[in-house]
């Protein structure tokens, strides 16, 4: 099989299991559906498109990263609350080598109607430090009943 079809078959399983992840963190908060059927179909990775998703619903997003190096993403500052409230992340390896970069999927719960950003930066190793870059995603919330 070729290398390509490999890694896409990866990325594709990753996503997978982020999402059952996310369903399953969800259900151990109580909720009171299943989780599958609030998710967004799309992860969310370029900054320039914006998020648009309805309240109740869970949606990706995914940075490029190497944790291995010792940088990681934190939103700064949090959405608001109100808005979008982040419920997990993950990583992900885009090939199996030990050390190599992938992305860190976010998981986020649009808590209800409403705008605000999330803004990422990308932080060194250790406690302080300026950030190495920033991306800031524009989220939209509609109400639930707007399906």
């Amino acid at each position: 099989m070729p290398i390509t079809v490999i890694r896409r078959l990866r990325w594709a399983a990753c996503i997978l299991a982020t999402l059952v992840c996310s369903a399953a963190l969800h259900a151990a908060a109580g909720a009171d559906d299943a989780s599958a059927g609030r998710v967004v179909d799309h992860v969310f990775a370029d900054p320039s498109a914006p998020i648009v998703v309805h309240a109740g619903q869970l949606f990706l997003m995914a940075q490029e990263t190497n944790p291995s190096t010792g940088y990681h993403w934190v939103a700064s500052p949090s959405p608001d609350p109100a808005v979008a409230v982040l419920r997990g992340t993950s990583f992900m390896a885009t090939s199996g080598l030990v050390g190599a970069p992938g992305r860190e999927i976010r998981v986020y719960e649009a808590t209800g109607p409403g705008s605000t950003s999330i803004v990422l930066a990308y932080m060194p190793p250790g406690s302080g430090g300026k950030p190495a870059k920033h991306v800031t995603f524009a989220v939209t919330v509609t109400p639930a009943d707007a399906r």
